[in-house]
């Protein structure tokens, strides 16, 4: 057994589902508990979703809104809530929710107790993406083995013995409601059902189909479960299918569920262990292999995660740890979200709930997008794709609401799920929004900074920044009092404010959609010239541009969250939506707009200062704020807070409860602390891209290595920095841009062709 800086590892089983170790391929997630005598894996397929009605704009939307505008124009805030909540809003529809397959159920028999089972060890390889758990019985070492594999697209678990013929046990195939279980053969468990919330919302229909092969032993069946006796080793193979039809929600796929999940499970039941092993591990490693981070002394601790974790809790120091979650992050986008899946959800393909929190959907009022921050830059952008795909088969829904709101092109609101709707529901201060899709839009032209791909710029990032733009063309309007063109009605997700008649949430004008809009157009006039198309709407958005009205500064000097100086209902709250520009965008710099980060990070301050950063999610946002802000201690304060305060025994993110953006919000700003890099103009006149190396680089992490980091330009980057000080950098090009190197007082402008290398001594 390993326990190294890539490994989670523990000296008892999962008691707790929180506990349990995650392995996946996009398609399927497990949760394996690593129990000697009565173990549980929790399976997840992807598209078990419960299903419609889904939420429908009211035919009362469009003259509601025209009519808000006018109340809030009119200083008549709670009026304007209170009309949209009427007739604007659709209602929620919940719990209408992602839900798990099933469980693998596997108890064995030797007569032994629990309490014998001695010499225990569980871990997670990240580099491997096997879950194993080993044990002592007596004279006898049980070891298991579990992956998921992408290529053969199943679960595979291996359980062998060191004492031959010990191994037997009952296998079974469980579901809290909504499935029936049965006998296939004497090796095979059938488990088959259809998705819905107590009998309503009836979704996808699934059968998962489990196969067993015995070596040394035979197999029988009984009903409902599968005896196995005297094996030396046993070899699991769970396949799952739905009907659920990703292109078109509302048609079923046709043909036999069980005929597809048996031919899938027998073609890799009739593949020898080793092979599938091998094939996964080539795999996955593909994937995994590309970054490596070495953190200061990272000397393994050896002591099991859920200990080290408290130890941080404590006031311990714990870089290798640090280390450890951010290579999780990434180890959790290949699992949950390679190229042909769907994407990662708000649990990423993980859940054990048949209504799980906030429905397990997808959140685009920040939570998805947070999913992807790290594609790009940790060297995952192939699992970018189905973020991409996803948005993509939203615009159908989309062109259609934006059509109820006599509005070119498309919009999305603050969440979608597998029927893939698009309208605003629910309540003010989360529904009336209408920045989804635009939000969204920025992760395609950010592919096409990393990647060069022109081929995705033209048939991909432009068409649907082209939607974005047309529709925000048609939705701004006139700011009587200023002239300005303003977004809205809209809230400030999820935030609001006081007013003589109480708390409000919808204004005009609010800093996340201006700044949201002003990048979409900004990002739609750079498609249209990289592409070195002509295009008819260019002038149309030129105008607009001119005329947006953007944030401003308080009177306090922090950065206007709203258009008006309005009172905070919450000071504290985890939404930090007003520094949008900050990050995820990239509209305020430290040398072309000074008072401006100075706003932000005045507003950053005082949002902590009564209580912000309280969940997961939120407090890995602040690490990526704080690396903008260039402030590495504070960046790293949120580490060690989002570490001790808010991970779960397995190091999930949790809101509470879990939820996985914090995960993957974590690994994005521990790249944005050593990593930045924007197309710009800087202080000595430079062009091209700008790559700042460690930019914020906490004292705890001193010295380090990092290989892999991707860099906006199609740079791969590799760091060595020992006591502060930048030892050596080397640069790949893959598409031979120029960028201009920086660190410290120190550039190096430089252009080099693709595929050439080029290595920056440090001081």
């Amino acid at each position: 057994m390993r326990t190294d800086a890539h490994t989670l590892w523990y000296d008892t089983p999962a008691t707790d589902w929180h506990a349990a170790l995650p392995i996946g391929n996009g398609s399927l997630g497990a949760m394996v508990f690593g129990d000697p005598v009565a173990e549980r894996i929790q399976i997840t397929e992807e598209s078990i979703w419960g299903g419609p009605p889904v939420p429908e704009m009211p035919p009362t939307a469009r003259e509601a809104i025209e009519e808000a505008r006018q109340l809030i124009f009119d200083g008549k805030y709670v009026d304007a809530d209170n009309l949209i909540l009427e007739k604007a809003l659709a209602p929620r529809i919940a719990p209408r929710s992602q839900q798990p397959l099933g469980d693998l159920l596997i108890r064995f028999d030797r007569g032994w107790r629990p309490a014998e089972a001695t010499d225990y060890h569980r871990e997670l390889d990240l580099r491997r993406a096997v879950a194993v758990s080993s044990w002592q019985i007596a004279d006898t070492r049980t070891e298991a083995e579990v992956f998921c594999s992408a290529s053969a697209n199943v679960c595979v678990a291996r359980y062998s013995a060191s004492t031959p013929g010990t191994l037997n046990g009952a296998i079974q195939l469980r579901r809290e409601s909504g499935a029936t279980c049965r006998c296939l053969a004497d090796d095979t468990l059938l488990l088959q059902g259809q998705a819905s919330q107590n009998g309503k919302h009836l979704g996808t229909k699934f059968a998962g189909v489990l196969k067993v092969v015995a070596t040394g032993g035979v197999v029988r069946q009984d009903t409902d479960t599968l005896h196995v006796k005297g094996a030396d080793s046993v070899v699991l193979i769970l396949a799952a299918a739905t009907d659920y039809n990703f292109s078109a929600p509302g048609s079923p796929l046709p043909g036999d569920l069980i005929a597809t999940a048996r031919t899938r499970a027998e073609t890799a039941a009739a593949t020898p262990y080793g092979q599938l092993l091998e094939r996964h591990l080539a795999d996955h490693g593909a994937h995994y292999n590309r970054v490596e981070l070495t953190l200061a002394s990272d000397v393994c601790d050896e002591r099991p995660i859920d200990a080290r974790v408290e130890a941080i809790r404590e006031g311990g120091a714990d870089t290798a740890l640090e280390a450890l979650q951010f290579h999780y992050g990434r180890y959790l986008l290949i699992t949950s979200s390679p190229p042909g899946s769907m994407p990662a959800n708000l649990q990423g393909v993980w859940n054990e709930s048949l209504a799980a929190p906030w429905d397990g959907d997808y959140h685009i009022n920040i939570n998805t997008q947070m999913n992807y921050w790290l594609a790009e830059s940790t060297n995952l952008s192939d699992c970018h794709e189905p973020f991409f795909d996803l948005m993509e088969k939203l615009l159908p829904n989309a062109r259609a609401a934006a059509r109820q709101l006599g509005c070119r092109g498309a919009f999305a609101g603050v969440t979608t799920d597998a029927w893939l709707y698009t309208t605003f529901y629910g309540r003010p201060g989360y529904g009336m929004w209408v920045m989804g899709l635009a939000w969204c839009s920025q992760h395609f032209m950010e592919h096409v900074r990393f990647s060069g791909d022109m081929r995705f710029l033209k048939e991909r990032a432009l068409p649907m920044l082209r939607e974005c733009a047309l529709f925000f063309l048609d939705w701004l309007v006139e700011d009587p009092k200023t002239g300005q063109l303003v977004s809205g009605p809209s809230t400030s997700p999820e935030n609001s404010f006081v007013t003589d008649k109480g708390r409000a949430m919808l204004t005009m004008g609010c800093a996340m959609d201006q700044q949201i809009i002003r990048e979409v157009f900004t990002n739609y006039l750079e498609a249209v010239a990289a592409a070195g198309e002509t295009d008819d709407l260019s002038a149309e958005v030129e105008a607009a541009l001119g005329t947006l009205a953007l944030p401003g500064i308080a009177s306090d000097g922090r950065l206007m969250e709203w258009s008006q100086e309005h009172e905070e209902f919450e000071s504290g709250h985890r939404h930090v939506s007003h520094l949008y520009g900050l990050h995820p965008g990239n509209q305020y710099s430290h040398e072309e707009s000074p008072e401006l980060i100075a706003a932000a990070e005045k507003s950053l301050d005082g949002r902590l200062a009564h209580g912000g950063g309280q969940t997961g999610w939120s407090r890995c946002w602040l690490i990526n704020f704080r690396a903008r802000l260039r402030d590495a201690e504070k960046a790293h304060e949120d580490i060690r807070a989002f570490i001790s305060q808010l991970t779960e025994a397995n190091l999930f993110c949790t809101h509470p409860p879990f939820q996985i953006d914090g995960n993957f919000g974590y690994t994005a700003g521990v790249a944005e602390m050593l990593l930045q890099s924007h197309l710009k103009t800087g202080p000595g006149g430079e062009g091209g891209y700008v790559l700042h190396l460690l930019p914020a680089l906490p004292q705890a992490w001193s010295s380090g290595t990092v290989r892999g980091l991707c860099a906006r330009g199609g740079f791969v980057v590799d760091l060595n920095w020992s006591d502060g000080e930048l030892v050596e950098a080397t640069i790949l090009s893959r598409g031979g841009e120029t960028c201009t190197l920086r660190w410290g007082d120190r550039r190096q402008t430089l252009t080099l062709k693709p595929g050439e290398r080029f290595t920056w001594a440090g001081r």
